[in-house]
């Protein structure tokens, strides 16, 4: 739940980017960017706190400085400084992929999968 939602305040597409930003950081880190001991705590995070930097929430998996960035600006308290489309989104997520592994995505194919470390507890 993005922070204006959580908050009754009027949503648009950025609270789905930010949900997005959510499921992305998870899926890069092994754990959501807030838990709390309860739902309630969880939410006030969402509102109030930063996220871990992917260096200290990553378990030393190693998250490109140009993915973090996105993930982080999906993830932006303020939706103003969010993202305005999942197209912007899509279109940095894109050039950051050409950037990295050009030879694969003219191939179409994807870099092969890391083996995951252990699984980080999600309980707080």
């Amino acid at each position: 739940m993005s922070p204006e939602q959580a908050q009754g305040l009027e949503i648009d597409q950025r609270a789905d980017i930010y949900s997005l930003g959510c499921v992305m950081y998870e899926m890069l880190t092994g754990a959501p960017p807030f838990l709390g001991r309860t739902a309630f705590e969880t939410m006030l995070k969402h509102l109030h706190e930063q996220p871990e930097c992917f260096d200290q929430a990553s378990l030393g998996r190693e998250v490109p400085a140009s993915l973090e960035s996105i993930v982080l600006r999906a993830l932006a308290k303020e939706k103003e400084n969010r993202y305005e489309t999942m197209e912007q989104l899509k279109d940095d997520l894109e050039k950051g992929a050409r950037q990295k592994k050009p030879h694969l995505l003219a191939q179409g194919r994807a870099a092969p999968n890391q083996a995951p470390d252990k699984a980080r507890s999600h309980i707080a």
